[in-house]
């Protein structure tokens, strides 16, 4: 029986994805009144959701925890994914940003 080795990285790397969706969602809520505020509620509870999901995904495409790749492709995939994942996350907090600074619907 192999025994399954979860290493530190890949947990503290996971938790900081999830807790930069949640810095989002929890400590810039949205007004919820608005039609902008109701959007950007639901990007970021689909973001933390994909956050989540982000480790489990990780895992299906490297094939282990340590996400060591042995398929060229899905490190690219996977970086593809994470960029996508992350550059989310920081646009939806810059349109919050811009949406804050200049009190305008966006």
């Amino acid at each position: 029986m192999k025994k399954t080795i979860f290493p530190l990285g890949t947990l503290v790397s996971w938790f900081i994805i999830i807790g930069f969706s949640l810095l989002a969602f929890f400590v810039f809520p949205a007004e919820t009144r608005t039609q902008t505020g109701k959007k950007y509620k639901t990007l970021s509870k689909v973001l933390v959701v994909i956050s989540f999901l982000w480790g489990v995904v990780s895992y299906i495409l490297s094939g282990n925890w340590s996400w060591n790749f042995k398929n060229m492709s899905h490190f690219y995939g996977w970086v593809l994914f994470t960029s996508a994942l992350l550059l989310a996350q920081i646009i939806v907090l810059l349109l919050f940003f811009f949406k804050k600074i200049f009190k305008k619907n966006i």
